[in-house]
Formats: C-alpha cells, sequence, structure tokens
C-alpha cells in the first residue's frame, strides 16, 4: 500500500496532494487525474463511472473478491453467534 500508512490513513505525500488540489496550489505537482469536484451535475455519471471501475477490477482480481466474500462469511458466522449468546444472558 504504497499510498496508505495502513488500512485508513494516507501518507504525507497523500494528504500534500488533496490539500494542493484543494487549494489550487502547486497545481504542476498534482496528477491530472488525482481528485475530481462532485457537482449535482455530476454526481450520477462519476458513480456509475465507480461502479463500472469496481466490477472490471472484481473481474480482474477474482481471487481478492473470494478472499473478501470468505471473510465476510466469516464475520456474519461470528455476528450470528454473539447474537445467539446475547439472547441466551438477556
Amino acid at each position: 500500500m504504497e499510498n496508505y500508512t495502513e488500512n485508513s490513513h494516507y501518507t504525507p505525500k497523500v494528504g500534500n496532494l488533496i490539500l494542493n488540489r484543494l487549494l489550487s496550489y502547486k497545481e504542476e505537482e498534482v496528477p491530472e487525474d488525482f481528485g475530481i469536484l462532485i457537482t449535482p451535475e455530476n454526481i450520477e455519471s462519476h458513480l456509475v463511472k465507480i461502479r463500472q471501475d469496481r466490477e472490471n477490477w472484481a473481474k480482474n482480481h477474482p481471487d481478492e473478491v473470494k478472499l473478501v466474500k470468505e471473510i465476510k462469511q466469516k464475520f456474519d458466522a461470528s455476528l450470528n453467534e454473539i447474537k445467539i449468546i446475547s439472547k441466551i444472558f438477556n
């Protein structure tokens, strides 16, 4: 994960790119495809593109998709066990 220090925190480099994009600062350092301004006029088409990109990624990464589905199934099973135990003791 080149752009993240862990699963939910991006690197200072990415933070600087975000700030530069938002503040129109050092625009020459920000990749052209980094970030998009979402407006009422483009939100729907942007969501369509995100969904299409996600579907394409899933088609090209079946092993990762399988792994995530297995993890979710295990999580759901654990959650159900907790609910059952909670009902017993309540």
